[in-house]
């Protein structure tokens, strides 16, 4: 698993865990871990194993699944990133301008094909 994959799975938990009003000390109580690290978890720095995932998506009342799903924040507060959109951008700061260019007309041509 990519780094990058890390540090989404860790920002979809902090995330939930904000939405619930929870701090990290409170999520590491339910999980029974430190806090330190449930906030190594959520920067990334540490790779949970797939047993306390599942430990914080019960928590949070989700499924496993629900980790992966809706895993940013826009800066207007809305929380409609996924965690395949997430992912996008991600590969997407590694492509060149041509690259850019040519995945734009990719996906502008399959969204023309649906209407």
């Amino acid at each position: 698993m990519s780094e990058d994959i890390y540090k989404l799975i860790g920002e979809s938990i902090k995330h939930r865990r904000k939405e619930k009003g929870m701090t990290q000390q409170e999520l590491a109580e339910k999980v029974e871990l430190s806090t330190n690290y449930v906030g190594l978890i959520e920067r990334g720095d540490r790779h949970a194993g797939l047993d306390i995932l599942q430990k914080i998506a019960d928590v949070f009342g989700i499924g496993l699944k629900g980790l992966f799903e809706k895993t940013a924040v826009r800066p207007s507060g809305k929380s409609d990133y996924t965690f395949a959109d997430k992912r996008i951008l991600s590969l997407l700061r590694e492509t060149s301008p041509a690259e850019k260019k040519a995945f734009i007309t990719l996906i502008s041509s399959r969204s023309r094909k649906k209407h």
